[in-house]
């Protein structure tokens, strides 16, 4: 580290708590929460839906959503 620099101070995780390895909960002081199968799914959804967003505006198309589901 160069002389007068400061290491940040550890804060602890913002937003939806997303940060879940043990080395966060231990430092945090964090309780692990069991948020189920379905809470993973459906950040497995959008994570999916959001890179292939990002892959058509790549390509200069925009997704539209459908009315049918499946």
């Amino acid at each position: 580290m160069m002389k007068g620099a400061q290491s940040p101070s550890p804060q602890p995780p913002t937003g939806g708590g997303s940060s879940y390895t043990p080395c966060a909960m231990l430092r945090h002081g964090q309780e692990y929460t069991d948020r189920g199968q379905e809470y993973f799914e459906e950040r497995y959804r959008q994570r999916v839906l959001h890179n292939l967003a990002q892959k058509a505006k790549a390509m200069g198309m925009q997704l539209i959503p459908s009315k049918n589901t499946v």
